[in-house]
C-alpha cells in the first residue's frame, strides 16, 4: 500500500515539474507538444502526448531570470509540493540553454530528486528528472524524460 502511495505521489510531483523548463530558459511562445517516457525501477512506459500553449508574456518574462530567482522559486514550489519540512535545494543553476537542480529530503521516506533540462533551440528541449525514494531498506527510482517540440501558433 505504501509503495502505491509513493508511486502516485512521485508521479504527481513529476507531472507538475515537467513544465519547469518554461520557467527558466528561453522558449518560443506558442503551441508545444510534450512526450514523456517514464522508467520505474527498470520498467518503461510512455505517457500520452500532452500539449500546452506558452504565451508570449510568459516566455518573455523568463528571459531575465537569475540563478537566485530560479533557486527561490524552486525552493517555494518544491517545498510545497513535497509536503516535507526537511528538504534542501542544492546545485540550482540556470543559463540560456540549461537548468539543473537537486533536491534532498530527509526523514522517512527520504527523497532525492535531480532535474536537468537542456534547450537545443527555442523550439526544442529535453528535461530529465530522476527521483529516488527510500523507505526502510527499499528504494524506488523513477526517471522521467520529457521532450518538448514547438508546433506553431496557439489555437484561438
Amino acid at each position: 500500500m505504501c509503495r502505491g502511495f509513493l508511486l502516485t505521489a512521485t508521479s504527481a510531483l513529476i507531472e507538475a515539474l515537467c513544465i519547469l523548463p518554461a520557467t527558466a530558459v528561453e522558449m518560443q511562445p506558442g503551441f508545444w507538444e510534450l512526450t514523456t517516457r517514464i522508467n520505474r525501477d527498470g520498467v518503461g512506459s510512455t505517457r500520452p502526448v500532452r500539449v500546452r500553449c506558452v504565451t508570449a508574456e510568459r516566455a518573455n518574462a523568463t528571459r531575465s531570470m537569475t540563478d537566485l530567482d530560479v533557486n527561490s522559486g524552486l525552493s517555494a514550489t518544491l517545498g510545497a509540493s513535497s509536503g516535507r519540512d526537511a528538504c534542501k535545494l542544492t546545485e540550482a543553476k540556470s543559463g540560456k540553454d540549461v537548468l539543473t537542480w537537486r533536491l534532498q529530503c530527509t526523514g522517512s521516506p527520504s527523497l532525492t530528486k535531480e532535474f536537468s533540462a537542456r534547450v537545443d533551440s527555442p523550439r526544442h528541449y529535453v528535461a530529465v528528472t530522476k527521483t529516488s525514494i527510500t523507505l526502510g531498506n527499499k528504494t524506488l527510482t523513477v526517471v522521467s524524460t520529457t521532450e518538448g517540440h514547438y508546433k506553431g501558433e496557439c489555437p484561438r
